[in-house]
């Protein structure tokens, strides 16, 4: 299993906190590692794979970070999982689609070149091509958040957990709050503790999901485990409802 041991030392702390989690941990643990030794079939598979490991190294960083108590900052990685998530399903739904494939992989082209100091020129043909291909800030899937998420069937997330991380992600006041003082402060601390459990919820939630369509669409031998992660975000989340600490109206189902 492809585990850092920042990874490790965050399961770890997190598990005496949150009883169980390491062993929830580890089904996406196991999932994980079957992709990774998943061979390509073609350049469709290639981008799947590409696209679950970015989503797995984020999901870790995120357990560092609430591993270290910062709440705040792990929610504004939640948003970026969310999209990776939202990005793969929409992908593996329109499975056989090579004008969204290769607007897919045309996209990469022009966002890798366009984010270079000094690109070679020997690259430019290749990004004029690319790049010829979308208008102004136009994305590879072209469409908007709200229509790309409602596409791939998590519409009821955009609202609620799509809505809050953005709050953080996009530097809005009550971040700022946290370095006010007084009882503002004590209202931002709460704050900072609210994000930590919603995405540790939420991020287990989303890498579920994520690999119920996976496994479905690499044929990774791997259902039981799919199914047995299923099971523990749907238990996770119930508890978490049940806490008191949210409900399901206004944070993560």
């Amino acid at each position: 299993m492809r585990l850092s041991e920042g990874t490790l030392v965050a399961v770890q702390k997190l598990d005496k906190i949150f009883p169980s989690f390491s062993a929830d941990f580890t089904l996406a643990a196991a999932i994980d590692h079957k992709v990774g030794k998943h061979l390509p079939q073609d350049t469709f598979e290639r981008a799947v794979v590409q696209q679950c490991s970015l989503a797995w190294r984020l999901y870790c960083a995120i357990l560092i970070l609430l591993s270290d108590g910062f709440g705040v900052s792990s929610a504004i990685l939640t948003r970026s999982l969310f999209e990776y998530v939202v990005g793969v399903k929409y992908l593996i739904k329109n499975k056989g689609n090579r004008a969204i494939l290769h607007g897919f992989h045309d996209y990469g082209l022009k966002t890798l070149y366009e984010s270079m100091n000094a690109p070679l020129p020997e690259l430019e043909p290749t990004y004029l091509k690319a790049s010829s291909r979308f208008k102004k800030s136009e994305k590879w899937h072209r469409k908007g958040i709200s229509e790309l998420v409602k596409d791939v069937g998590l519409g009821n997330l955009l609202q609620t957990l799509y809505k809050l991380t953005s709050s953080v992600a996009h530097g809005d006041a009550m971040t700022s709050l946290l370095e006010t003082g007084g009882a503002w402060q004590q209202v931002a601390s709460s704050s900072n503790s609210h994000f930590s459990e919603i995405s540790l919820e939420a991020s287990y939630m989303l890498m579920s999901f994520l690999y119920r369509d996976v496994q479905r669409c690499l044929r990774l031998d791997c259902e039981r485990v799919v199914v047995a992660m299923g099971l523990a975000n749907k238990r996770r989340l119930e508890a978490f409802e049940a806490s008191g600490k949210a409900s399901a109206s206004d944070t993560v189902q």
